[in-house]
C-alpha cells in the first residue's frame, strides 16, 4: 500500500517498495511544488500541505536515523508552500510568545519577512527543521544585527557584535595557567589575587567574591549550547567600571598593553590590568562572562556555544549592549542570573555602575571535554579557599592602591532570590592595619 504521505501527489506511477529512502522522500516534496506550479496555484491544497509535512518528518527521520544527504531538500511553510531550508526559519525563541506585545511580534516577523524568508509551517517541529538544514529565529536576529554591524552602524545601532580573543586559544589559555598558577592547584589564590589586582587597577575600593550553587533555567538562553553553564558559579563584584580599552585588552589577551604598561604607566596600559592575569578565570571555567556598564561580554575559546550569536575562530565571544534591546524579553533565562544582582538591574535604563564577572563551573561532561582545563569547582575546594585567603589576607591587601575591602560570601543552592548572601569573610584596611 502506497504510504499515506504519497497519496496526495495524484497521478504519479509509484513502484512500491519497502522502504523509501531520503531521496524518494525528497522528490515528493518536489513532484508535490511541480503539481503546484503547473496548476498556477499560490498555495497548496490543504491535503497537500498534510502529505508535505508528513514527507518532511519522514525525510528528517532518515536524515538523523541514517545520515542520508540529500541535496536538493524543500520544506513546507506557513504560508503553504515549498521553500528552501536556508529561505526558512523556524522559531526556537518560543518564550517570546504571548508574553510579548503586538509590537515586538510584529518586529519579529520583519526580522524574517525582511530577510524574504518564511516560516516553516507549524505542525514542522524544531527538531525536523533543524535536521533538514533550517536556521532558528535566534540566528536570524544575530544575522540582522550582524548585517547592519557590516553596513557601518556607527550610529550605534547594533545591539551586538561577535567578539572575542583572536588566536588559537585553547591550547594557549592551557598554556598560560601552567605559567600563572606555576603548576599549582586551580583550588590555589592565583585566581583571586588575579581578579583582586586586576580591580586595584580599575581603581575599585571594594571586591566581592560570591560561590553561588543555584541553577538556572535553560529555556530562553542565546543557543542551546548555553545549557550546560547555567548552573553554580563564582561571582566576582568591585565597584570600578570596566572602560571600552580593558575590555579590549581582555579580547587581545593582553600583550599589548601589558607591554604599553611598563613603559607609560596610564591608567588604560597599567601591568596585569585585565592582561594576561585575567585568563586565570579559565582554571575555573570555560565560559567566563563580564557585565559592566552597558555591555556583557561572553568569551567562548572552544567556539562551541556562541555560534549562533556570530562567534567564530576570529573572534570567539559575543559583546552585547543590553541598554538597546530588552534581554529579560528575549533571552531570560540567559540573564536571570544577573538581574537583580548585587545591584544589576536589567530593567533600568541606566549603565550598571559596577563589574561582575560571572564564571560558571564546568559540569562533569564539560571538564571531559574541555581543552583547557580539567578542574570542577566544589563546595570544598570553595572552603579550602576560604581558609587560604583568611591567612594570605595582610598579603593581598597592604600592597595594593585602591582596595580597602574585599568579602566572600556563599549563596546555597535552594536560594530562590539574591537579596539574601551568608557572608563567610571580610577584610580590609583600616589606618593601614588588615583587620
Amino acid at each position: 500500500m502506497l504510504p499515506m504521505e504519497l497519496r496526495a501527489l495524484g497521478a504519479v506511477a509509484w513502484i512500491v517498495q519497502r522502504a523509501f529512502t531520503a531521496a524518494d522522500l525528497a522528490r515528493g516534496l518536489h513532484r508535490l511544488k511541480e503539481k503546484q506550479v503547473a496548476e498556477e496555484r499560490p498555495q497548496l491544497h490543504a491535503v497537500e500541505v498534510d502529505a508535505a509535512v508528513s514527507l518532511a518528518i519522514a525525510l528528517a527521520d532518515r536524515v538523523r536515523a541514517h545520515g542520508e544527504v540529500v541535496p536538493d531538500v524543500i520544506v513546507p511553510t506557513s504560508r503553504g508552500t515549498l521553500r528552501k531550508p536556508a529561505e526558512c526559519v523556524f522559531n526556537n525563541m518560543k518564550w517570546l510568545g504571548s508574553s510579548s506585545s503586538a509590537e515586538e511580534q510584529q518586529k519579529r516577523n520583519m526580522v524574517v519577512t525582511n530577510r524574504g524568508l518564511d516560516w516553516v509551517h507549524p505542525s514542522v517541529s524544531n527538531e525536523v527543521a533543524q535536521a533538514l538544514g533550517v536556521l532558528g529565529l535566534n540566528a536570524q536576529i544575530a544575522a540582522e544585527a550582524m548585517s547592519s554591524a557590516g553596513d557601518g552602524a556607527e550610529d550605534g545601532s547594533s545591539w551586538f557584535e561577535a567578539s572575542g580573543q583572536a588566536e588559537p586559544l585553547t591550547t594557549r589559555l592551557r598554556l598560560l595557567l601552567r605559567d600563572i598558577t606555576d603548576g599549582a592547584s586551580p583550588s590555589d589564590l592565583s585566581l583571586f589575587k588575579e581578579l583582586v589586582q586586576n580591580a586595584d587597577d580599575a581603581q575599585a575600593t571594594e571586591v566581592h567574591f560570591v560561590w553561588d550553587w543555584r541553577r538556572f533555567g535553560t529555556q530562553s538562553l542565546m543557543s542551546p549550547e548555553m545549557a550546560r553553564w547555567q548552573g553554580p558559579c563564582l561571582w566576582a563584584h568591585n565597584n570600578a567600571c570596566f572602560s571600552k580599552q580593558d575590555f579590549e585588552n581582555i579580547t587581545q589577551l593582553g600583550a599589548l598593553q601589558k607591554a604599553s604598561g611598563r613603559a607609560g604607566g596610564s591608567r588604560a596600559a597599567q601591568i596585569g590590568r585585565f592582561g594576561l592575569g585575567f585568563n586565570s578565570v579559565y582554571s575555573f571555567t570555560d565560559l567566563p562572562s563580564i557585565l559592566s556598564d552597558d555591555v556583557v561580554l561572553f568569551l567562548d575559546p572552544h567556539v562551541r556555544h556562541l555560534r549562533a550569536m556570530g562567534a567564530s575562530l576570529q573572534k570567539p565571544g559575543t559583546k552585547l549592549w543590553f541598554l538597546k534591546i530588552d534581554v529579560l524579553d528575549k533571552f531570560r533565562d540567559q540573564f536571570e542570573p544577573y538581574h537583580g544582582f548585587l545591584g544589576c538591574d536589567l530593567t533600568s535604563s541606566m549603565p550598571y555602575q559596577g563589574t561582575l564577572i560571572r564564571l560558571p563551573f564546568r559540569t562533569q561532561e564539560a571538564a571531559a571535554n574541555s581543552e583547557i582545563s580539567s578542574f570542577i569547582a566544589s563546595p570544598q575546594q570553595a572552603l579550602e579557599t576560604l581558609n587560604a585567603f583568611r591567612v594570605a589576607a595582610s598579603e593581598c591587601l597592604i600592597f595594593l592602591q585602591n582596595v580597602t575591602r574585599i568579602r566572600f560570601s556563599w549563596v546555597p543552592q535552594m536560594q530562590t532570590v539574591h537579596l539574601n548572601r551568608t557572608p563567610w569573610l571580610m577584610c580590609g584596611l583600616q589606618n593601614q592595619a588588615v583587620v
